[in-house]
C-alpha cells in the first residue's frame, strides 16, 4: 500500500481493530509443547530418582520421533535413537542427566537397531561411550557398525557382517568381558549369535526351541529374548540359560510380553501387550509392576530401552513422544536387612543391649524414627568402641561381613538419608524465597501492582520449575550436578499434582494468587519429600542405595551453599514470570507492511520498535512489518496516543532471560515466539 495518506492510515488502522486477526493463540489457550519450547527437561539424578516419574524428554533439538526406528540406553543414563527414513538417517543421544539433546553421527543409509555399550576407558584419556549400530542399505543388505564417541570425536569402526552375510535384523548389547563390553546379533530369520572381538568372529546360539523376534541384552549372564514355543502364538519372555532360551513362567500376561530390555544390574524390564511396564531384579526375583500414577494417559509404548532396576526410556511414535521413565528408589521392592548366621545374631543382641534400647526393641527400629536421629550419633560412638563379644568370632564381628560392621555402615547410611533431605528441603525454602523475590521484580517491571489482583493469568508450572531447577543443573558439576536431580523428585509430583496429575498442563489462577501457589508447591514438595524419606529409611536395600551414595559424596553437597544453589533458578522464574505477567498489561502490535518513510511520525519510543524488513514497492519505498509492543487496553493506531510502553529497563530484563544475543532475544520477545504475548496484526 503506497503513497498511502496518513490521516486515511490512521482511520484504516481504526476499522482493524474492529477485526483483528491473531498470528499466535492467545496466551491463556497456548499449548503446552509451544510454551515448552526451548527449556530443558527437569534434571534427572546421575543414577536414580527418588520418585517414581514419568518425565518428558527435552523437545529442543529432539529428533522427529516418528522416524525413530531404534532406542538404547547406556549405564550413564544416555539414551541412544536411530533414526530410519530416508529424510532422517542418523544417530541422535539424549542426556538424561542434564536433559540435553545432541546429534552423533549421520549415517549412510538408515537405522533399524542400535545397542547401547559400556562407557570404557578411553586409551588417550577419558571415557568412550559404546553404541553398536545397524545399517541397511539397498535391498537386504545390512552393516553393523561400532560407534566410539569421546567428547564431540565420534570414531566408527565397521564389524564384520553374520556367517553368509544373513541380513541382521537387530543387535543387542550390554556388560561383559570384551573391551567393548557384550554383543548379541539377531538375523532375519529369529536365529541368535555371539560376536567374539578378539577374533572378530560371530557363534550361531541355540534357542532351545524358541522362535525369537526380539533379543535383549544387559551382560553376558543377563540375555533375554521375546518369542514363543510349543506352538503358542503368544509372545512371552524367555532367558537364556547357557543352552537354550527357557520360559520365565513367573511373567504370564494373557495377551503376552510385546518388549523387554535387560540391563547389567541384572534387572529385566517388560512391557506387556496391554501397556503394563514390569520390572524384575535379579535372581532370585519376582515381577513387579511399576507404578503407573504419573503415566500420561493413552500412550503407547512402541520403544523401550533400560539403563539399571532405577530407570528406562520410552518412545511413543503415536504420541510423538519421548519419555525417561524413572522408577524411583522409593518405590522400588523392599529387599529387607541382610540375613544373619547364628554369630552375627548373638553379636546384634549384644549390640542392642549395650545401647540400653527398651526390651523387644532394635537400634533397626529406629531407623525411620526422626526424634532419634540426634541419638545415632552416640550411639555409633558407643557401638565403635565396642569390644567382640565371647563366642562371636572376629570375622563376624568386625570383618567385612561383620555385624559390628553392617550395623555402623547401617548408621552412616541412615544419617545420609536423613542429611540429604534436610538439605532438599532447606534448598526448597531458599528457592520458594527466590521465586517471591523474582516475582516482586517482574512485578515492579512490568508494572501489575495495582488493579490486577482479579485478573486470571494461565501458569505452566511444570516448565516454570523446570526452567528454574535446570538453571541448577546448568551451572554447576561434580558434586554439585546432582543437586537439581535431588529436589527433582519431590517438585515434580507437587506440580503434578497441582495440575491435576499432568505437570504440563496450564492452570488458571488469579494475579494474586500466584505467589501462594508457588508456596503451595514448594510445601507440597517438602511433604513430598517426606513421604519419599520415610520409604526410603524402611527398607534397608532402599537406605543403602541412598545412603551409601551420601557417605561417599555422590549424593550430597556442602551445608550452607542453598542459597548459592538457589540463585540459579533466578532467569527460569523471571523467564516464566514475564511470560506470564506481561499480558495481563501488554499485547504486540504488528503493523503489516509499514513503510519506512513512516517511522519519522510515530508515536512510539524508538527501543520499543522492532522491524523485520520485507520488501520494495515499484515506487522505491521500502516496507516490512513492525513489531511495538504497548498497553492491550490503548490504541492499536501508534501514530496517535498508542501508549503506554514498558519501559527500556523492562525490555532489557527481558532480553537477559531469554539469553543470546540482543537482536535474538528482541525477535523471539516482539514476533511472540515461545509463547510470550499475543501479536494483533493491523492490515496495510
Amino acid at each position: 500500500m503506497t503513497g498511502t495518506n496518513l490521516s486515511r492510515r490512521r482511520r484504516d488502522a481504526r476499522e482493524n481493530r474492529r477485526s483483528l486477526r491473531r498470528l499466535t493463540p492467545t496466551f491463556e489457550v497456548m499449548e503446552a509443547r509451544e510454551m515448552l519450547s526451548g527449556v530443558p527437561a527437569m534434571p534427572n539424578g546421575p543414577q536414580y530418582n527418588f520418585g517414581t516419574s514419568w518425565q518428558e524428554m527435552s523437545t529442543t533439538s529432539e529428533p522427529t520421533l516418528s522416524n525413530v526406528t531404534a532406542i538404547a540406553m547406556g549405564t550413564d543414563s544416555s539414551v541412544w535413537v536411530g533414526l530410519g527414513q530416508q529424510s532422517q538417517q542418523e544417530v541422535d543421544r539424549y542426556d538424561a542427566v542434564k536433559g540435553v539433546w545432541s546429534p552423533v553421527w549421520t549415517a549412510p543409509q538408515p537405522v533399524v537397531s542400535i545397542a547401547a555399550g559400556p562407557v570404557v576407558k578411553n586409551p588417550t584419556g577419558g571415557t568412550l561411550r559404546v553404541c553398536w549400530v545397524v545399517t541397511k542399505g539397498p535391498g537386504a543388505a545390512t552393516q553393523i557398525n561400532l560407534l566410539l564417541q569421546s567428547g564431540a570425536q565420534v570414531k566408527v569402526l565397521s564389524v564384520p557382517g553374520l556367517p553368509g552375510n544373513a541380513p541382521v535384523a537387530q543387535v543387542a548389547a550390554g556388560a561383559g568381558a570384551g573391551r567393548y563390553g557384550t554383543l548379541w546379533a539377531l538375523n532375519a530369520s529369529g536365529v541368535p549369535f555371539v560376536y567374539h572381538q578378539s577374533s572378530q568372529s560371530w557363534t550361531r546360539m541355540p534357542t532351545g526351541g524358541v522362535a525369537i523376534t526380539q533379543l535383549t541384552v544387559g551382560s553376558a549372564t543377563n540375555v533375554w529374548a521375546v518369542g514363543t514355543s510349543s506352538g503358542s502364538t503368544i509372545p512371552q519372555a524367555y532367558r537364556f540359560n547357557g543352552t537354550g532360551f527357557q520360559r520365565d513362567a513367573s511373567l504370564n500376561p494373557a495377551q503376552g510380553v510385546r518388549l523387554l530390555s535387560a540391563t547389567s544390574d541384572g534387572t529385566v524390564w517388560a512391557v506387556t501387550a496391554d501397556n503394563v511396564v514390569e520390572t524384575r531384579p535379579s535372581n532370585p526375583g519376582t515381577w513387579n509392576v511399576v507404578p503407573d500414577a504419573s503415566q500420561p494417559a493413552g500412550v503407547a509404548v512402541d520403544l523401550l530401552a533400560a539403563s539399571s532396576k532405577y530407570r528406562s526410556a520410552v518412545v511413543s511414535r503415536a504420541n510423538d513422544d519421548s519419555w525417561v521413565l524413572n522408577y524411583g528408589v522409593a518405590d522400588q521392592p523392599a529387599t529387607g536387612f541382610p540375613s544373619m548366621n547364628a554369630y552375627q545374631t548373638t553379636g546384634f543382641a549384644y549390640i542392642n543391649s549395650k545401647l540400653g534400647l527398651a526390651q523387644g526393641l532394635t537400634i533397626r527400629d529406629e531407623y525411620t524414627n526422626s526424634d532419634y536421629l540426634s541419638q545415632l550419633s552416640d550411639d555409633f560412638t558407643t557401638i565403635s568402641g565396642l569390644s567382640r563379644p565371647s563366642g562371636v568370632p572376629q570375622v563376624y564381628w568386625s570383618g567385612p561381613n561383620g555385624i559390628k560392621t553392617e550395623i555402623l555402615l547401617e548408621i552412616r547410611c541412615v544419617q545420609g538419608v536423613y542429611q540429604v533431605f534436610q538439605n532438599i528441603n532447606s534448598l526448597n525454602l531458599k528457592i520458594e524465597a527466590q521465586a517471591s523475590l523474582q516475582l516482586t521484580t517482574v512485578k515492579n517491571a512490568v508494572e501489575v501492582q495495582k488493579g490486577y489482583d482479579n485478573s486470571e493469568i494461565g501458569m505452566f508450572l511444570g516448565s516454570m520449575f523446570n526452567a528454574a531447577v535446570s538453571g541448577i543443573a546448568a551451572a554447576f558439576s561434580g558434586s554439585y550436578a546432582i543437586v537439581a536431580g535431588a529436589i527433582a523428585a519431590g517438585l515434580e509430583e507437587a506440580v503434578s499434582d497441582a495440575t491435576g496429575g499432568d505437570p504440563d498442563q496450564q492452570i488458571k489462577l488469579k494475579f494474586n494468587q500466584l505467589d501462594a501457589k508457588i508456596g503451595d508447591v514448594i510445601t507440597a514438595a517438602n511433604l513430598a519429600n517426606g513421604t519419599y524419606e520415610q520409604n526410603i529409611l524402611a527398607d534397608w536395600g532402599r537406605t543403602f542405595a541412598v545412603g551409601d551414595n551420601v557417605v561417599k559424596g555422590l549424593w550430597n553437597w556442602p551445608a550452607g551453599t542453598s542459597a548459592t544453589l538457589a540463585n540459579q533458578t533466578v532467569n527460569g522464574f523471571k523467564s516464566y514470570m514475564f511470560q506470564s505477567l506481561m499480558p495481563l498489561k501488554y499485547s504486540i502490535v504488528a503493523f503489516d507492511e509499514f513503510e519506512t518513510p513512516w517511522f519519522s511520525q510515530l508515536d512510539v519510543p524508538t527501543y520499543d520498535q522492532y522491524f523485520v524488513p520485507v520488501g520494495t514497492f515499484s515506487n522505491g519505498v521500502k516496507y516490512g512489518t513492525l513489531y511495538v509492543i504497548h498497553d492491550k487496553n490503548s490504541s492499536d493506531d501508534l501514530f496517535t496516543d498508542p501508549g503506554p510502553f514498558p519501559t527500556k529497563s523492562t525490555l532489557a530484563m527481558i532480553y537477559g532471560v531469554i539469553g543470546g544475543t540482543t537482536a535474538q532475544a528482541q525477535a523471539a520477545l516482539f514476533t511472540g515466539a515461545n509463547g510470550w504475548m499475543p501479536v494483533t496484526v493491523v492490515n496495510g
